[in-house]
């Protein structure tokens, strides 16, 4: 059924609030921990150079080029998609690429396979926060939205002060 009959902007049937508020709640999960992902390197750079024998160079490659220029060159097609196909899909298969993409990281012992890592992650990730902020917007009023983006906000800033507070070595 639909949330009291109420559509979306493009004549379709929202879901219930129920599926709305679930799916917004595994999207934000699914943001909390890309923006992790995204910022773990920085955390980790001083063991990764240590361990892997990394060169400055290949270390800003990694944190900068090899996630960034992946994530810019998917953004645009990744989004042409998003907007003609099934989105839930789009950001699943997104989520799923960078997971198993992250997963190898862990298992990375050379540099080349950081590197080849790192770019898919950046095209796994490339599925974006705009779009996931679509979805999650989705079935709901614009206060419950902005509820969910303060929410979505709290963690971010938590995450951040984590990373702040690890410790260097």
């Amino acid at each position: 059924g639909t949330a009291a009959g109420v559509t979306g902007p493009q004549g379709d049937a929202w879901p219930p609030p129920l599926r709305a508020w679930s799916v917004a709640i595994i999207l934000s999960m699914t943001y909390a921990l890309a923006y992790v992902d995204r910022i773990i390197l920085s955390v980790l750079a001083p063991y990764l150079q240590r361990d892997l024998h990394l060169s400055d160079t290949q270390l800003g490659v990694l944190g900068g080029a090899a996630f960034a220029l992946t994530y810019t060159l998917f953004s645009a097609p990744i989004g042409w998609l998003v907007d003609r196909t099934n989105r839930l899909r789009i950001i699943a298969a997104g989520a799923a690429v960078w997971s198993v993409a992250t997963m190898g990281l862990g298992a990375a012992s050379q540099y080349w396979q950081l590197f080849l890592g790192r770019v898919m992650v950046g095209a796994g990730e490339a599925v974006g926060n705009d779009r996931v902020d679509r979805v999650r917007r989705v079935g709901v009023s614009d206060r419950e939205a902005a509820v969910k983006r303060q929410v979505l906000r709290h963690i971010e800033l938590g995450l951040d002060r984590l990373v702040e507070q690890a410790p260097a070595d």
